[in-house]
Parts: structure tokens; C-alpha cells; sequence
């Protein structure tokens, strides 16, 4: 289930705010081989996505001195980029601000997903037990999110905010042949 919120965000502060994080995560994606996406996780992160990979995908680990990604290379060699950074949350007062807006419990962690053109995560569910919002800070007129509850296409646009029942069969597309699409994610777990 995929649900929009009626509580809005001031972009331009979001990304002046994400600035810094930004341009790491695109120079990261930029220096990485064209046919290898990565998934930057914490350990949080990579533990699931190691336990729970699905058979049917290519899913392995990267190491180098700074970081521990996990690769996923689709049929078509699309890539998506995610960082897990939760000093995020210790740098950018706004991000504290919206995060306590959204009234969560848990433990928060932050991630910056790039989806680079053509990406398509198809269909699937996450089995962590979290609430998760996605909020658009880059995006194009192809980008959606695909709801199997009721097989409607959303598509989220810059300043607001969705709230995704991310164990419920879901997908994403970056349909676009040039631009990329950039959320901040913000994941409660209990």
C-alpha cells in the first residue's frame, strides 16, 4: 500500500541541507562501472538483502576500505545506487525535523537512493518489519511506483511525501533514457 501524505517539504532546504551527501552519492554512481549497480547498506541493510535475496537475482558483495556494498546487476544492466548514511540525521536539522514530524517508533535509518535511467526494480516484497517514507528530491516525468494491492501506478513528485507499506508486492521504474531519480528514504524499525 502506498499512501501520500498531506504534509508537505520545502525542497530547496531539503537539498541545500543534503547538499554535501548528494554530490558523494552521484560521484560514487558516476565512478562506478556501467554494468555494476550498487547498493551501498549498512549492516542493517546488507543482512537482509544477503539473507533474503531472491533466487531468480544476481546479488553479490563489493568491499573495498570504506564501504560494504551489495551489487545487483539486472537482465538489462540497469543500476540503482543506494547509501545508507545516518549522519544524515546528526548533520541536517531539517531532516530531524521531518523525521519527528512523521511521528515513527523505532530505531531511524536514512538512505539516499539513486535509480539511474531505465532502472526497474520489478516486483517484489521487503521482509524487514519497517515503516518506510520516500521523499522525491530528484525526479523525471518517467518515474513511478507500481501498487499490486490495487495495480495503480503512483507517481511522487518533488516536495512531497509517501508513506509505503514496503511488505506488500510493490515495484519501481525509472522509465527515462537520461535522468536519474533521487528519494531520501526514511525507514522506522521497531
Amino acid at each position: 500500500m502506498l499512501e501520500k501524505l498531506e504534509q508537505t517539504i520545502d525542497h530547496t532546504r531539503l537539498v541545500s541541507e543534503l547538499e554535501p551527501h548528494l554530490n558523494r552519492l552521484i560521484d560514487f554512481y558516476e565512478d562506478v562501472r556501467d554494468d555494476m549497480p550498487v547498493r551501498v547498506m549498512t549492516e542493517y541493510s546488507k543482512n537482509h538483502y544477503v539473507r533474503n535475496k531472491r533466487t531468480d537475482e544476481n546479488w553479490s558483495a563489493v568491499h573495498n576500505n570504506e564501504l560494504t556494498c551489495m551489487s545487483y546487476v539486472t537482465k538489462l544492466g540497469q543500476r540503482m545506487v543506494s547509501v545508507f548514511w545516518n549522519e544524515v540525521l546528526q548533520e541536517s536539522e531539517y531532516v530531524n525535523e521531518i523525521v519527528k514530524s512523521l511521528n515513527g517508533t523505532g530505531d531511524v535509518h536514512i538512505s539516499i537512493v539513486l535509480a539511474g535511467p531505465k532502472f526497474n526494480l520489478s516486483k517484489h516484497t521487503d521482509t524487514m518489519k519497517l515503516v518506510r517514507y520516500h521523499i522525491p528530491l530528484y525526479n523525471n516525468d518517467n518515474c513511478y511506483f507500481m501498487s499490486y494491492d490495487n495495480n495503480t501506478e503512483s507517481r511522487m513528485n518533488i516536495g512531497e511525501i509517501w508513506k509505503l507499506d514496503s511488505s506488500r508486492p510493490h515495484a519501481t521504474v525509472n522509465g527515462d533514457d537520461k535522468y536519474f531519480r533521487v528519494h531520501l528514504i526514511i525507514d522506522f524499525k521497531p
